[in-house]
């Protein structure tokens, strides 16, 4: 399908606010809000460069991962007193006799996927079992993440406040409208529009009457970018200048025909973009799925559970103070096993190696004892090997067959006009996924007599959050793109026998 321009444009309609498509200064700043992990990118006026903004400064990370630690005080007032890694770490060290004055979340973007019905009313449950308005939550994540970059500008050489912004917010490609409006309304909640003082501070009292509108104050200074919009722009941008630098060491000529599989910790966002007249168009309806990198440690629980004939770990986590439980699995599978994932996922080990928590060895030593299938327990030390089979063939192997499924559809749906694949995201820049999914798109063109490149732009685990600053810098960089559902009316007339044939 080749890309035609519109027959015709619409009259413009005036309206009250500023033009949308105006940069408020220059002074931009984008959140990549993602399943596992958040980041931030931002560029001010008169600055050429975009920078990545560090939201673990002991760490040096630009990228943290998606955790949250909240704070109630006698009033009911609600305090992020940690965030990322840090988050995690006091969360697993809470004391039992504190825990009803804290609040811990993670990894809650996968509620708002595209098959589940959000609105307001939705809930999430936190690690300690309450619930509460996921609007909420979210809005609480996005005001910590805005304050943090105004308090490290207010104290600089060049003061700025969150009104002097435009707030721009990543969302997947693969969401409906549902899922979008709930982050622009969380935005507006959590303050990004406003100043700091007029942000969130309590969590509602869920009520069966319908949670009110958040106000939409100044919404021309808001943007949502789709993310594997954003990392195209970026890797292109990326991949460009590396070529010009020096074109006579460059592996691949300049693209203009390129798709972007942007794996996450949640989801899979695939389309596809051809170069038309200086800008881009994107010339598929998004596609992906729900195979990002969290399925991965999903996997490893399941297969515990199982071997250790405990489904989703209830009787675990009824043994004890719940959050406490809870703060030992969430270790386990989120920390403990996540760094051995990355290593696996850079290929510098072949085996994993896990240290098992000592509740988690005193209630279930009889079935470790037994041992698991594919793994050894070592009872002296309390460590679990998981074999290179187990994480080839269950681990790794059902989140690679499911982000290759959906590559190769949409390599049909492009009929095979595409020759260089960007990968991006934390998952989908790592070794192993390149090589497998490189392997894959190189199998299914070997027929058609021409090659193809699978390249990692630099940072691809921020490609999104930088590329969506370059999308608002420039939005005409997007020409057009293909709508995934056209609307028409449904009509019919009386039956008339003596014009009508009963048959037809």
């Amino acid at each position: 399908m080749s890309y035609k321009p519109p027959l015709s444009k619409a009259e413009k309609v005036s309206i009250t606010c500023n033009d949308i498509n105006q940069s408020n200064g220059g002074n931009i700043a984008a959140i990549d809000f993602g399943t596992t992990s958040v980041s931030l990118a931002y560029t001010t006026k008169g600055d050429e460069k975009i920078n990545t903004f560090l939201l673990d400064a002991d760490e040096k990370s630009a990228r943290v991962p998606n955790a949250f630690f909240l704070e109630r005080d006698e009033n009911r007032k609600i305090s992020v007193i940690a965030f990322g890694s840090n988050a995690r770490n006091r969360f697993s060290a809470i004391k039992h006799s504190i825990t009803q004055d804290f609040i811990y979340f993670e990894r809650i973007k996968m509620l708002m996927k595209r098959s589940k019905n959000i609105n307001r009313q939705a809930l999430v449950r936190s690690f300690s079992g309450e619930k509460f308005y996921l609007l909420e939550v979210i809005a609480f994540i996005l005001q910590y993440v805005k304050d943090q970059l105004i308090d490290h500008l207010a104290i600089g050489a060049k003061p700025l406040k969150t009104t002097d912004f435009d707030w721009v917010i990543t969302v997947p490609a693969i969401w409906d409208a549902r899922g979008k409006r709930m982050m622009r309304e969380a935005a507006y909640l959590g303050g990004l529009l406003t100043e700091s003082s007029n942000g969130i501070t309590h969590f509602s009292q869920i009520s069966d009457i319908s949670y009110p509108i958040p106000d939409e104050i100044n919404p021309e200074k808001l943007s949502l970018a789709l993310e594997p919009e954003s990392a195209a722009i970026y890797s292109q941008e990326n991949i460009i200048e590396q070529i010009e630098g020096d074109p006579s060491t460059a592996a691949v000529k300049r693209p203009t025909k390129y798709m972007v599989i942007d794996i996450g910790g949640g989801t899979v966002d695939i389309t596809t973009h051809f170069e038309v007249d200086g800008g881009i168009v994107v010339q598929n309806i998004p596609t992906g799925n729900a195979w990002g990198g969290t399925e991965v440690n999903k996997a490893f629980s399941k297969l515990l559970e199982s071997e250790l004939n405990d489904p989703s770990f209830q009787n675990f986590l009824q043994h004890g103070n719940y959050s406490q439980q809870k703060a030992i699995l969430n270790k386990m599978f989120y920390i403990e096993f996540e760094n051995q994932k990355v290593l696996f996922g850079k290929e510098l080990i072949n085996e994993i190696l896990i240290t098992l928590p000592k509740k988690f060895v005193k209630f279930f030593q009889n079935e470790l004892a037994k041992g698991i299938n594919g793994m050894e327990y070592d009872d002296d030390m309390d460590t679990l090997w998981v074999s290179n089979e187990v994480i080839e063939s269950k681990l790794f192997g059902p989140a690679v067959d499911g982000i290759i499924e959906s590559t190769l559809s949409a390599i049909e749906d492009s009929e095979h006009k595409v020759d260089t694949f960007y990968l991006v995201g934390g998952f989908g820049g790592c070794k192993y996924i390149h090589r497998k999914v490189s392997a894959a798109i190189k199998n299914a063109y070997s027929s058609k007599g021409h090659d193809v490149h699978v390249v990692v732009p630099l940072t691809p685990h921020l490609a999104v959050a930088t590329g969506a600053v370059m999308w608002h810098q420039n939005k005409g960089k997007v020409k057009g793109r293909c709508v995934d559902a056209t609307y028409g009316i449904g009509t019919s007339i009386p039956f008339n026998p003596e014009q009508h044939d009963e048959h037809y």
